[in-house]
């Protein structure tokens, strides 16, 4: 288990960068990883979960330009498997047929949020369902 919150608030201080994070944590999640930092995407947030089935969830957040190479690079060059629509919110659901991940994704007007791993869909619905701008 790792504290997060020095991640989330480097995020936080960042020009332009809404910070999403779960809020609050379901039930019987833990994080596993964090950090912060300039990357080749630019801005990037990652904060990793441990799901209660013993899943990973990778929270994966960026506002820099090349939102496709993003997507495809944290998502395993997973492909469009349909849209679902949790708590109002559209989400692109893609599945890797790289390895055993899929992913849901999020295109806001500053920022792509991936909620991303081998824990089930349903998990990634429940998890991005609790995600929530300044938390």
């Amino acid at each position: 288990v790792v504290d997060p919150s020095k991640s989330i608030a480097l995020a936080d201080g960042w020009p332009d960068f809404p910070v999403y994070t779960p809020s609050p944590l379901p039930a019987g999640w833990y994080p596993n990883s964090a950090r912060f930092g300039l990357d080749w995407v630019g801005a990037l947030l990652h904060i990793g979960y441990l799901a209660p089935n013993g899943g990973y969830v990778g929270l994966e957040q960026t506002t820099g330009a090349n939102r496709k190479l993003f997507v495809s690079t944290m998502s395993a060059g997973a492909i469009f498997d349909g849209l679902v629509t949790v708590d109002g919110t559209v989400w692109n659901h893609l599945q890797s047929d790289r390895k055993v991940q899929d992913s849901l994704v999020w295109y806001g007007p500053h920022t792509v949020v991936i909620v991303t791993g081998t824990a089930s869909v349903a998990e990634l619905e429940q998890f991005a369902a609790s995600l929530h701008v300044g938390s």
